[in-house]
């Protein structure tokens, strides 16, 4: 996500990820002109995001970029779980898969790790759930609990790194995720197929993992 530069005229679904974390500071700052839940970055959404920049301290061109991503992640707690972990989690290993009901389709006590990675290491999303091609059938995707992010070849090396240190299947404490595939050549191996993304798999069963307490996001 913070890698996606979003201006007037944007559409899709970053749009309304962005449109929310407005209406949700618009809670207690005065929105120039109200927002249509709409997936299109128009001219209310420019102004909101030009109120919020110059409130930030985010040099205001009501474009939103890494700088922009950052201070809306910041202020809604991207160093904190929110929603909570579960105490437990269990998730069939066949068919028929289930969404998850967080944003793109994750599960929600994942989203909030999902956002903070991807300031930390300046990615952005690019897939969350889905079964279709060229997911495998059993693919994470599948119930929220599997990630795909891209960006710059070096960011993604060094999260491939960051996450090859807290993966190991079965689960071991102080692991994060079940498997973890992407472009770093020295890493846990490179998948085919994951050269020009990072794949992050959380456990689909036993303890539900959290990457907060880990070095980087203390």
């Amino acid at each position: 996500m913070a890698s996606t530069l979003l201006k007037k005229g944007s559409q899709g679904p970053d749009v309304v990820e962005l449109k929310r974390l407005l209406q949700e500071w618009g809670k207690t700052h005065p929105l120039p002109k109200p927002i249509a839940a709409t997936p299109v970055f128009g001219v209310a959404t420019e102004l909101a995001v030009r109120a919020f920049q110059e409130a930030e301290g985010v040099d205001v061109d009501g474009k939103v970029g890494n700088d922009t991503w950052g201070a809306l992640a910041k202020l809604e707690g991207a160093g904190k779980q929110i929603p909570p972990l579960p105490g437990a989690f269990s998730h069939p290993l066949v068919p028929p898969y289930m969404t998850g009901n967080g944003w793109m389709g994750l599960q929600p006590w994942i989203v909030p790790q999902v956002r903070a990675i991807c300031v930390h290491f300046g990615l952005q999303v690019t897939a969350g759930f889905g079964g279709h091609p060229p997911h495998a059938q059993h693919s994470d995707h599948g119930w929220g609990g599997g990630v795909d992010l891209a960006g710059p070849m070096d960011q993604m090396v060094a999260c491939n790194l960051w996450a090859d240190k807290l993966c190991s299947d079965p689960h071991k404490p102080g692991m994060v995720f079940r498997w973890v595939g992407g472009p770093a050549k020295d890493s846990t191996g490179v998948e085919p197929g994951h050269e020009n993304h990072v794949h992050l798999s959380w456990y689909r069963q036993g303890p539900a993992t959290t990457i907060f307490g880990t070095a980087e996001f203390l």
